[in-house]
């Protein structure tokens, strides 16, 4: 998992090795599962827009609908190109904070994280 927050810094990365949950940031720690207090996992979803889909999709659909169907098919294939250059990233984020006071935020993949949380319920 990549480190984006917390105690360790902004950098850095941390995984589950075995018996321990190795935190390798501006400092580096190893911590058993006893050491961690709490665990919370969530998904954090954005939207955004893609200009160059946009432009290369409203140059396409526009000449292919105008070709189509006149002036009304260049519309619609405008609108298309619009609706359709819109897209959503997620990102698993994943909050710890362990017994000695020290707090960990990371992104990682759903399988880093749900294997972070089995061993944190492993105690």
């Amino acid at each position: 998992m990549k480190i984006t927050g917390g105690s360790f810094g902004h950098k850095g990365s941390a995984y589950v090795a075995g018996r321990v949950f190795a935190v390798e940031g501006v400092t580096k720690k190893d911590y058993r599962a006893a050491d961690i207090k709490a665990v919370d996992a969530r998904v954090e979803k954005s939207r955004s827009f893609g200009v160059f889909g946009f432009i290369i999709g409203a140059l396409l659909f526009t000449f292919l609908g105008m070709l189509v169907f006149g002036v009304i098919g260049a519309l619609i294939g405008f609108i298309l190109s619009v609706v359709g250059s819109f897209y959503t990233t997620s990102n698993n984020v994943v909050e710890v904070e362990f017994t000695d006071g020290n707090r960990l935020t990371a992104t990682g993949t759903d399988r880093s994280i749900k294997k972070l949380i089995r061993f944190a319920h492993n105690q």
